[in-house]
């Protein structure tokens, strides 16, 4: 669960030993006072367990950049919190076939600091073009997504071995729903969801909780486990 940063400290009180509780920034410097950003060491003191890092909106609307990620990531790895980087592209680099210019890029830098640490990671691909605050939302279609996420798979593997890459969870965030789950869960390269608007109403989360819970009930049938 990743509640904004006010309710932070009650949900991970509320969940302790239940869920993981995730910030969604924090910030990069874990040495230095950084007025108004939240420190590692105050997430891990409330119980969180992962952040997420490099939100496109984070990107466009307050300017991040890869390098300024990366310092986030050796922070984060550095006091035991598991990142979940996110890799997105634009309209416009969609538009011209360069997903995996941007993906590549944005890539390094988390490959670049496991290269120092070894730590645990996630990975959340976003079409910035198909998430809910976009300007004109489009539909990543699941074939595509799930090419993208064979592209970023393929990535790790290359740079950090097959075993790395398949223990890797790749989440998809571009505006899952519980009418659309099925169709981007049943891909075996999709591994789960980075959910946005969906989760920010009880009735609408809930309907994708249970949708999600029959998708990967019938997968677990289908492999034989309990």
């Amino acid at each position: 669960m990743c509640p904004s940063t006010t309710a932070l400290a009650s949900v991970a009180q509320a969940t302790i030993d239940k869920v993981a509780v995730t910030a969604q920034n924090m910030g990069w410097d874990g040495t230095h006072s950084l007025t108004g950003e939240t420190s590692t060491s105050d997430l891990s003191d409330i119980g969180c367990r992962h952040v997420i890092l490099g939100h496109f909106e984070r990107r466009l609307y307050l300017g991040e950049t890869n390098d300024l990620i990366a310092r986030k990531l050796q922070t984060a790895c550095s006091h035991q919190l598991t990142p979940i980087l996110c890799v997105a592209d634009t309209l416009e680099q969609h538009a011209a076939g360069r997903f995996e210019e941007a993906g590549q890029a944005q890539l390094e830098v988390l490959l670049r600091v496991y290269h120092r640490t070894g730590g645990p990671f996630l990975i959340a691909y976003e079409p910035a073009w198909a998430i809910s605050t976009s300007n004109e939302p489009r539909e990543c279609e699941p074939d595509e997504a799930g090419d993208r996420h064979s592209f970023i798979r393929s990535v790790i593997a290359t740079e950090l071995g097959a075993a790395v890459a398949a223990d890797t969870t790749l989440l998809y965030g571009g505006s899952v729903t519980a009418s659309n789950a099925d169709a981007y869960f049943t891909r075996t390269v999709i591994d789960g969801g980075l959910v946005g608007a969906a989760s920010q109403e009880l009735t609408s989360f809930q309907a994708l909780v249970e949708a999600s819970s029959t998708t990967y009930g019938r997968s677990s049938q289908a492999l034989g486990a309990d």
